[in-house]
């Protein structure tokens, strides 16, 4: 690692790595429409985020509570990630909580 670079300590790769996400993903039009190559590519997108900062924690335990809040805060808070599809979400909640089916949880 180059100590003159500040994007080479893991938690400031990390911060970097989502900011990039979040920007990247945070308009209704990259999530287009159900079915559309759109939404195809940012749940692919999604789904390579969440298994890269998987492999973070892996690589740096000490950013697990980091990443851990934050990957929740993206799954459950809508303003975070406000264009994810409501079904979709809805899915991942009850992954997350483990209640299969579940009515609790409503589009806001």
């Amino acid at each position: 690692m180059d100590p003159n670079n500040s994007v080479d300590t893991p938690v400031l790769k990390y911060l970097h790595f989502r900011e990039h996400f979040l920007k990247q993903f945070s308009s209704y039009e990259v999530w287009g429409k159900t079915g559309s190559i759109e939404r195809v590519i940012a749940l692919n997108s999604l789904l390579h985020y969440i298994k890269t900062t998987m492999k973070m924690i892996e690589e740096h335990k000490n950013l697990k509570g980091e990443i851990v809040v934050d990957t929740r805060n993206l799954v459950f808070d809508m303003k975070v990630l406000p264009h994810l599809p409501w079904f979709l979400r809805k899915e991942l909640v009850d992954a997350a909580i483990g209640v299969e089916g579940s009515d609790d949880y409503e589009e806001q």
